[in-house]
């Protein structure tokens, strides 16, 4: 931590590892206004010996992104539009409990985890062998459509919101790739049709290689569920699909977008408080859906407290 008298560092050795990581992250809130440091944390990462609030990631765990990894969250998507974060802590019992502002858009209802099979070790191998995988990957994205499909009925799940959502938005952007194309080619809309021809599938795999290791990064490690929003009134907003870490989202786990946080979150209730799970990402809601259903009155800002 830094002396407020002096630019060099202080260090205090007696503070442990769990102290070190809130205490910093506490900082990086009240600097910034920003709860985007929350986009870090999954449960998934979490070990018995450090009793770390959910709202703290484990850096020790936390991965950098690699060249071909598509973030989860970019600077065109804002969940809660220009929002910052208004937050308070409190200390519960020895529990460092962070308030922070928000609403709650719906709830986890069908889940599919992991969203792919693949073996992400040989994607990295030799074009001929990763091509197997990538294949692989492909030919699986139209049963998980399928599936979900199925579990939203009698609700109509968008073919279109499934392709942004598997490129993490990037369809809608004016980037360098073949996202469009390759996702294009994805026989969704046929899929109530057994008799489809599906040896188109092989095409794309040969044609695009950087899309193919790029999809395969936001996909490889992730779960995709169904949302079914939460909203007030007697206007029924349609189903959302999402994406967030394997292993770590559960079903009745609640989406959440959080004034001054660019990614929804995943959040469990427990009591009257709420675990933070991970980051998730649902397509409408990158780009401030959940602000302007809130301002129709359908959602009603909330204060979440997150231990």
């Amino acid at each position: 931590m830094k002396d407020s008298r002096s630019e060099r560092l202080k260090i205090d050795y007696t503070r442990s590892i769990s102290r070190v990581y809130t205490d910093s992250v506490k900082a990086i809130i009240e600097t910034t206004s920003s709860l985007d440091v929350l986009s870090c944390v999954s449960a998934a990462d979490r070990t018995g010996s450090w009793d770390l609030p959910s709202w703290v990631p484990n850096w020790e765990m936390y991965k950098t992104p690699i060249i071909a990894d598509r973030p989860i969250s970019y600077d065109e998507q804002r969940a809660m539009g220009t929002t910052v974060a208004r937050v308070s802590f409190e200390n519960s019992s020895g529990k460092e409990i962070l308030l922070a502002s928000g609403i709650c858009f719906g709830k986890v209802v069908g889940l599919i985890d992991p969203l792919i099979n693949v073996d992400a070790e040989r994607m990295g191998d030799k074009a001929g062998i990763a091509n197997l995988e990538y294949l692989s990957l492909y030919h699986q994205l139209p049963p998980v459509f399928k599936k979900l499909s199925t579990l939203a009925l009698p609700n109509r799940l968008s073919g279109e919101s499934f392709r942004r959502t598997c490129s993490l938005g990037l369809l809608g952007h004016n980037v360098d790739d073949s996202f469009r194309e390759l996702l294009d080619e994805l026989p969704l809309e046929s899929l109530d049709n057994e008799e489809a021809p599906s040896s188109t599938l092989e095409s794309p795999i040969k044609r695009f290689g950087y899309s193919n290791r790029t999809m395969a990064s936001a996909l490889v490690n992730r779960s995709i569920f169904l949302v079914k929003p939460t909203n007030m009134g007697k206007r029924q907003l349609s189903y959302e699909i999402g994406i967030g870490e394997a292993k770590a989202v559960q079903e009745s786990d609640l989406v959440c977008p959080l004034e001054g946080c660019g990614t929804p979150l995943i959040l469990r209730p427990m009591g009257s408080q709420h675990v933070v799970v991970c980051a998730t990402y649902v397509d409408s809601l990158m780009t401030g859906f959940g602000m302007s259903c809130m301002r129709e009155g359908l959602f009603e800002a909330q204060i979440f407290h997150l231990v």
